[in-house]
């Protein structure tokens, strides 16, 4: 009868110590879920805050520079951008598309001119 006693209390005890091991394991597990959620989220923010940055400084610069086309495109844009939910391809998209577009309107600001003196000298030499 002992016996039993004590290999019912053996069994009870290692059942006990299993269920603590799975709760801390599923603990951490959740804990190492929200922590990555919570990273992903605060680097989609901070990529979507850079990103209207920049957009804002390249418009606020081509309106100094009166190319209101060049704002009204850039504005169609980043509303056609606006309405898309975000998800990981978004933010790569977004990303992607920053990139490529920061440079070729830097481009624009700064090579406008010398752009428009070449149209007008083509201009004069056909006429």
């Amino acid at each position: 009868l002992l016996v039993l006693v004590l290999v019912l209390v053996l069994v009870l005890v290692l059942v006990l110590v299993l269920v603590l091991v799975l709760v801390l394991v599923l603990v951490v597990v959740v804990v190492v879920v929200v922590v990555v959620v919570v990273l992903v989220l605060v680097l989609v923010v901070v990529v979507v805050v850079v990103v209207v940055v920049v957009v804002v400084v390249v418009i606020l610069m081509m309106v100094k520079e009166k190319k209101m086309m060049m704002v009204v495109v850039s504005v169609v844009m980043v509303m056609m951008m606006v309405p898309v939910r975000v998800s990981d391809d978004n933010v790569l998209m977004m990303m992607v598309m920053a990139l490529t577009l920061v440079p070729m309107i830097l481009m624009h600001s700064h090579g406008g001119q010398d752009l428009q003196v070449r149209v007008r000298v083509h201009a004069t030499l056909t006429s």
